[in-house]
């Protein structure tokens, strides 16, 4: 007899990521029963990461490793492992983080209490010495009450129903802003949303660590763009640009902003990507009213540059 899908299946992708994947592990390992299992996907690494998996491994049940021979890619390697898992639930970590204790059941039972899509938490961010908790917005109905930040939109503070995993998996190829791709569609389809007060989740801010979050500026902005293109052409196809207008909105200005950031901005392109959004900035209530205003300024600017 075939044994039901566990509750909640955990997914952890890894590349290279020997100073602190154990670390991540161990942070989940303790919270693993029979309502939950562990999924490490170990990228193609190339450091001791394959070592490091195989000796936990060997030691606890419930942890299930999928080796990439080659790296394929943070939305490739996230691919594979809901391929091949089933659950009710999903929760992710990163290598470079850590589940806080109790997050499991503290995810899990508000998810099952509620019958919730999703569940939102607070975070906390760990920078250096100092720590701060973040907490996502009370209240979340629509994708147009969710500012464009980690607390709304990364994977790993979420409990995520399996059917809407399952339903919108990362856009391949693209590994940056992958989890916003992936939690936008899932915020149109999701209809039992809880957010709670407890933090379950460490994030780490250590800018001297290699991060997909800190490449290089030209990388950045072209995942970005390729993200904001896919969810639109998602929201077209399906008849929901006006639905969510707002959102879109504050996405066209999130993805191409680093072309008018330091070092070296490029305001011909920030004129000419999205050029539909430069004269209604003003009106981004999700971007603070200081950004706004600078970056009207900056759209009047550009918008009197000759032509190349």
């Amino acid at each position: 007899m075939i044994p039901p899908p566990p509750d909640i299946a955990i997914i952890l992708c890894v590349h290279n990521g020997a100073p602190t994947v154990e670390r991540a592990i161990r942070s989940i390992l303790p919270q693993l029963n029979n309502r939950a299992v562990l999924f490490v996907v170990d990228d193609g690494s190339s450091d001791s990461t394959p070592e490091i998996l195989r000796h936990i491994n060997g030691r606890c049940q419930r942890f299930y490793t999928i080796t990439l021979p080659t790296n394929r890619g943070k939305a490739a390697a996230l691919a594979e492992a809901i391929r091949r898992s089933e659950a009710r639930y999903y929760m992710f970590c990163d290598a470079d983080d850590r589940f806080l204790p109790g997050a499991v059941d503290t995810m899990l039972n508000a998810a099952l209490a509620s019958d919730a899509d999703i569940v939102f938490a607070p975070y906390i961010r760990v920078h250096g010495s100092s720590t701060s908790v973040v907490h996502p917005r009370p209240a979340i109905n629509s994708l147009n009450d969710m500012p464009l930040d980690t607390v709304h939109f990364a994977l790993w503070n979420k409990i995520i129903r399996s059917s809407l995993v399952k339903t919108f998996p990362p856009y391949p190829g693209i590994d940056r802003w992958e989890d916003l791709g992936m939690i936008a569609r899932i915020m149109t389809l999701a209809e039992r949303i809880t957010v709670i007060n407890t933090p379950v989740y460490a994030y780490t801010d250590e800018p001297s660590r290699p991060s997909l979050s800190r490449s290089p500026k030209p990388t950045l902005l072209a995942d970005r763009l390729a993200i904001a293109d896919s969810l639109i052409d998602y929201f077209r196809s399906h008849n929901l640009l006006d639905r969510y207008d707002s959102f879109i909105r504050h996405l066209k200005f999130c993805a191409k902003i680093k072309l008018a950031r330091r070092p070296a901005p490029d305001l011909r392109k920030w004129r000419a990507t999205y050029p539909e959004i430069n004269g209604q900035i003003l009106r981004l209530r999700h971007i603070p009213l200081t950004a706004r205003i600078y970056f009207s300024a900056l759209s009047l600017v550009a918008s009197v540059l000759p032509k190349k």
